[in-house]
C-alpha cells in the first residue's frame, strides 16, 4: 500500500485529505486517460514488517538505505527494497475523475516506447512528402501534439490478474475516444503539484516506522496514546 493511501484511510487529520486525488487502478480491460501532468521521477521503499508500506525516500542518510546496503554488502537478503517511482496527473475517462497514476519505471518505458512510436511514425510520414529529408530532420519537424500525451486520450489495455501474468499495452485511443477533458478537471490539476502530493517521511520518522510504530503514533502519538490509555472514551454509554 502506498504511503498516501494509507494516511488517507487509516488518519483523519488533514483538512486537504479529501482534496487529493485518489490512485488509478486499472481494470483489466481497456482504461482511458489523458495525463495533465507529469511528476519528478523518485525512489521509493517498500517496507514490509510495516505493513507492506511504500514510502519515499527522504535522500541523504536514510536509515532504509542504509539497511539495503549493508545487507548488500554482507550478501545477505533484507525485505526492504528500494523501486524507482513516477507519478502523473491524469483524467480517467472511464471514472470521470482526477486521478494518481503512480507506477514502476517498466510501465513508464512501455508508455514512452509508444509515444516514441508514434513520433517516428509521423517522421516517416512527413519523410515520404519530403524524401530529401533525413530522419533526424524529419523528427525535428513532428508536431509534439502527435507525441504528447496531455494533447490526445491513451488507451492502457489491461491482460491479466496476478503479479506474474498481468500485462500492460499503450495505444493512442481512436478518434472516437478523443474526447476533451472537462474544464473542472484541468482547473483542479492545475491547482494541484504532483511532487508536492507525496507525504514524505524524515529519517527519524523512518526509524520509528523500522522501529515499530505505526503512522498514527508517529504523525499523532498524543491521539495514539490516548487510545492506549483509554481515555477519550465514554464509558457511560
Amino acid at each position: 500500500m502506498n504511503l498516501l493511501e494509507m494516511l488517507n484511510e487509516d488518519l483523519n487529520t488533514d483538512s486537504n485529505s479529501n482534496e487529493r486525488p485518489g490512485f488509478t487502478k486499472f481494470e483489466v480491460g481497456d482504461t482511458l486517460i489523458t495525463v495533465l501532468a507529469i511528476g519528478t521521477p523518485r525512489w521509493t521503499h517498500f517496507i514490509k514488517s510495516a505493513g507492506k508500506l511504500t514510502v519515499n525516500c527522504p535522500g541523504q542518510n536514510c536509515p532504509v538505505c542504509s539497511i539495503i546496503r549493508a545487507a548488500k554488502k554482507n550478501d545477505q537478503k533484507t525485505d526492504h527494497k528500494s523501486t524507482k517511482k513516477y507519478g502523473m496527473l491524469v483524467y480517467n475517462h472511464n471514472s470521470g475523475e482526477l486521478e494518481i497514476l503512480d507506477q514502476k519505471i517498466t510501465f513508464i518505458r512501455n508508455f514512452q516506447s509508444m509515444l516514441q512510436e508514434l513520433k517516428e511514425d509521423a517522421a516517416e510520414a512527413i519523410m515520404e512528402e519530403n524524401q530529401e529529408l533525413t530522419k533526424e530532420e524529419a523528427m525535428e519537424k513532428v508536431d509534439t501534439s502527435v507525441y504528447d500525451p496531455t494533447q490526445f486520450v491513451t488507451r492502457i489495455r489491461r491482460k491479466g490478474t496476478g503479479m506474474n501474468d498481468t500485462e500492460y499495452s499503450f495505444k493512442k485511443a481512436p478518434k472516437s475516444n478523443q474526447k476533451p477533458t472537462p474544464e473542472d478537471i484541468v482547473e483542479k490539476a492545475n491547482e494541484l503539484n504532483i511532487n508536492e502530493l507525496w507525504l514524505v517521511l524524515d529519517n527519524d520518522q523512518l526509524k520509528q516506522l523500522l522501529a515499530g510504530k505505526t503512522l498514527k503514533e508517529i504523525f499523532n502519538p498524543e491521539e495514539a496514546d490516548e487510545e492506549s490509555d483509554g481515555l477519550g472514551v465514554d464509558f457511560t454509554k
